[in-house]
């Protein structure tokens, strides 16, 4: 608080809003499935060069889940993904909500 001349304190107006930032989860994207995790609500980080989601994702265990790089074979035809492993993935997180 300042004081002045005549007694008189000046008091801020309003304080700053302090936000609290959300947890970054970063997650496996090949290049080749850029649009799939961008669909699905994924975020790129043009500073670190990763894909992420937040922890307030309303799918974020399916997600961490299946962006995650034992899901993804290095072929000579680019990155591919595992079939057995996402039909899995999908039943177990897709299906739940159905039913």
């Amino acid at each position: 608080m300042e004081t002045y001349r005549f007694g008189k304190t000046r008091q801020p107006i309003f304080k700053q809003p302090v936000f609290k930032q959300e947890e970054k989860i970063y997650v496996y994207v090949p290049y080749e499935y850029k649009n799939d995790a961008k669909n699905k609500g994924a975020k790129y980080d043009a500073e670190n060069k990763k894909w992420y989601i937040y922890k307030s994702h309303p799918q974020y265990d399916y997600m961490v889940e299946l962006f995650n790089r034992k899901n993804f074979v290095d072929s000579a035809f680019g990155v591919v993904i595992i079939g057995t492993n996402i039909d899995n993935i999908e039943n177990k997180y897709l299906n739940k909500k159905i039913n």
